[in-house]
This record gives structure tokens, sequence and C-alpha cells, in this order.
């Protein structure tokens, strides 16, 4: 086994940190010094119980970043330092601080997943004390879950995986699940971690606002911190902004924009103050496919499944902020893309963005563009225009026979008619049978019965009239040639 100087305090100094049971709090021991001798294990489980030991062996680190507010100095590193960073060269060992039991190994996971270790070291002033371990790249290596271990055993090698500027140690203290400033609780322990560090860097308190901040990918900017809210902006990549230091809320850090509006953004996603980037990250179009889902088609997710609406299809900070927060709610119009790792291209309120899309999703259809709209035929379309044939279009115009269409247009002169209204015509003569011979009356020069027609009739009766007139000629004739 490698073998590795330590500096540790004296015994005298060492106090208990009642890893089985609670405790009494312990006096402080005294400060850690130079001039203290150092111990060289050959095992590490023959260390002596209740001990505690740098985690990087004195001389092998020095101290980059402290815990608080901080300006981002990288994508994703955030507003607020919950640890304290011991940079060193990649593999330099790492030591466990005190006694304790492993309670969680982490495997690193993608560009931002680091490799963790956290382990309970008992009580420290009557609370839980643990500490993680993190940016290790074989976490479990060396230790498992559930393992013991003691003060100064190797537990892991310093490494950058997750976000990280470089190989570092980022040592985090958490008193009952709080996270603490770790220089305290370590100087407690009689460990001077600044004293044992090559190089400090000078700790100064960061500025409230950060200016000259540059977003990476599309920044989302929401009214609230929380990715359900709405949206107040989207800025462009490497757009400048300013942010608020410190530990934010919800996950969120409060920004404000260049004309003084002011808004929420994922941590996770606030870009740097160093640098801004020459080409923004965009979709890789020849490796986007051809969707199952017909575009302009509209789905909605089952009840109780959320999924985020990313900018881009990937997991890489700042390249795929959340744009949408869609669940059961929202209604997702297929753009009828795809991306390898599962994702789909959708459009949610007017926002369209990228979401995996693992999960049955139900198509919406057979619902109505406009409620107010009804597409029943046997509704009227408007309410004012029915289409009841036995309704008049116009109560304005009746039309009911018995009434005049229009009271105020005269009536024809040539028709007769009567203070009550239009008279009724008088009934045909009634007709004769064939047998009997048409009877002219000459006096009133009419037929009075007329077994064909009206028109045939009249010629009968102007023959009629005809014969009359030639009988009373031949009869003052006669009479003429008597005279004579």
């Amino acid at each position: 086994m490698k073998t590795t100087k330590l500096a540790l305090a004296s015994a005298t100094c060492m106090i208990s940190l009642g890893l089985l049971a609670p405790t009494a709090a312990h006096a402080a021991p005294a400060p850690f010094t130079e001039s203290q001798p150092t111990v060289e294990p050959t095992v590490a489980a023959e260390q002596p119980a209740s001990t505690a030991s740098l985690p990087i062996a004195a001389g092998d680190y020095w101290v980059s970043s402290y815990f608080g507010p901080r300006v981002p100095s990288s994508l994703g590193s955030g507003t607020f330092h919950d640890a304290i960073d011991l940079a060193a060269d990649d593999g330099v060992s790492i030591y466990a601080i005190a006694d304790g039991v492993v309670s969680r190994v982490v495997e690193p996971s993608g560009a931002t997943g680091a490799g963790i270790i956290v382990v309970e070291h008992g009580t420290h002033d009557g609370k839980v004390l643990e500490a993680l371990y993190a940016h290790m790249w074989e976490p479990s290596k060396h230790v498992t879950v559930g393992d013991r271990v003691v003060a100064g055993q190797q537990i892991a090698e310093v490494g950058a995986s997750g976000i990280a500027n470089g190989p570092h140690l980022h040592l985090k203290v958490m008193l009952d699940g709080v996270d603490v400033d770790p220089l305290p609780v370590l100087e407690a322990l009689g460990l001077d971690v600044l004293g044992g560090a090559s190089y400090v860097r000078p700790h100064t308190a960061a500025p409230e606002l950060a200016t000259s901040m540059h977003s990476h990918g599309r920044l989302a900017v929401r009214a609230s911190a929380d990715f359900a809210s709405d949206l107040v902006t989207v800025l462009a990549p490497n757009s400048s902004y300013s942010v608020r230091t410190g530990p934010g809320t919800n996950g969120f850090a409060e920004v404000v924009l260049a004309d003084g509006a002011t808004g929420w953004a994922w941590i996770g996603n606030i870009g740097s103050d160093y640098y801004a980037l020459d080409t923004p990250p965009t979709v890789d179009e020849a490796q986007v496919g051809a969707s199952e889902r017909t575009a302009g088609t509209q789905w909605r997710m089952p009840d109780g499944a959320t999924r985020y609406l990313r900018d881009l299809p990937s997991y890489v900070p700042g390249e795929n902020d959340v744009l949408v927060l869609a669940d059961s709610g929202h209604t997702l119009v297929a753009t009828g893309r795809t991306f390898p790792g599962g994702w789909e291209e959708f459009t949610i309120n007017g926002v369209i963005g990228w979401l995996v899309s693992n999960i049955t999703m139900t198509a919406i259809e057979d619902e109505p563009t406009d409620p107010e709209q009804p597409t029943d035929p046997e509704q009227p379309t408007d309410p004012e225009q029915p289409t009841d044939p036995e309704q008049p279009t116009d109560p304005d115009e009746p039309t009911d026979p018995d009434e005049p269409t229009d009271p105020e247009e005269p009536t024809d002169p040539e028709e007769p008619t009567d203070s009550n209204g239009p008279v009724t015509p008088e009934e045909p003569p009634a007709p004769v049978e064939p047998e009997q011979p048409v009877v002219t009356d000459v006096k009133k020069g009419a037929v009075t019965g007329d077994p064909l027609s009206g028109s045939n009739a009249g010629l009968l009766g102007l023959g009629a009239l005809l014969l009359a007139g030639a009988g009373a000629a031949a009869a003052a004739l006669i009479r003429r040639r008597i005279e004579a």
C-alpha cells in the first residue's frame, strides 16, 4: 500500500466523534502547528481511533475557493459555494478527515455529474457531522456504502469529474444536514487546512451583484424561482446580464437584465464572468430524424407525468436551459423532429424546444378549435339567423297568406278589391253533358253550356251571333219584296 506522510494532531488534542452514539460537546483541541510531529501510517486501519486527518497531505494542495457567495467563474459553478476547494494534481490521494461510515457513493455521470463520496463522521457539537468529498473519477475504487473508515484512510484520488475547471477536492461539511463553512469545523477537529496548503488564494468578499455575465446557450429568465413560472424573456447566447450572488432561492439566482428588468434563472445555467462563447451551441441537424408524430398534431402527457422542455437536446448546463416545465395540463404540438437519445421537438404555448418523450402520450382529437363556434349541424351557426323553415327569416315580413306582403303597396287597379281584402273570383259554370246541344242566348251573347273549354265556347257564341244576323237580313229582304 502506498504510504503518505499525514499531518496529524497529537493524541492529547484529539476529540471523540461519537460515531455510534451522541456524546456531550467536547472542548476544542489546541490548534495544529507545523512543529507538531507527523506519523507515517503503513496500514490505514491500524491508525488509532478518534483521530483527525487533513483530506490531502500537507503541501500537496492549495486553497482555490472558499465557502460563501461568489462570482461564477465557470458555467454552472453557481453564485454560492457550499464547500472549500483544494486544488491538487490529478490522482493525488484523498483521506477521510475522521472516523466514520460511508453512507453514499455516486459514480460520475455525463458532463455534470461529479463522483461523490459521503461519510458520516459521528457528531460534532451534538449534531450529526457529514463530509462530502467530490470530483473523483472512481469514487467506488476504495470504498463502498456501509464501509467503516478511520481518519487518514485513503478513500479516493483527486479528479475533475462533473463541473470543474481542473482537478481538485470539493470538501463540503454538513451538520444535521445543513451546509456549514468547513474551516471552523475542521479547525475544531485540530486541522489547519490553510496552514497545510502550498498556496492560499486571498479570500475577498464577493460583490452583491456580479456584472458582465454572459449567457452560453439561451438563458430562460422567469417571473419567479420556479420552473413552472412564466417566462419573462429568453436571452440569446452571449447576452450580457448581471446576477445577484448568494445562495439564491430554490436553485435559482436573481438576474438583472440590461434594461433593468429582473427575473430568476436556474443557477446551473448561469454563465461566466470571464468569457463569452465564440460559437454558441446549436442542434446538429445531421442527426435530426423524423418523428412518428405528424407535424402539427397535438398531444397530452398522462396525469402525474412531467418533462422539461429544453433549449437543446442535451443535458450540458448552459446549452439546454429549461424553457417549460410540461405536465398533463399542457398541449404539446409536435414538429415532427427527433434527436438521438429519445429527444423529440415540441411547441408548448408558443415556445419551441426538446424533451425526452419516453412516455405514452395521448393524441388530442375531436376538440373544437373555438368553443364559441359549435360544430353540431343541427344547431344554427348564428343565433340571430334561424334556419328553421317554419320560422320567418324577418319578423317584419310576415309570410301568412291571409296577410298582404306589404300593406303600403298599392293594389292593381284592374283587380277588384274589397275593403276586407281581395275579392275571391266566382266559380266557373258547371259543364254540360256532351250529348246535350249547346244553347246560345242571343240576347246575352254568351254560351250557357260548354263541354269543352272557354275558348271553344267563345267560338260557338260568335257563330250563333253570325247566324242570327244572317236571318235578320233575309227577313228584311222578303218584306221589301212583298211591299214592292
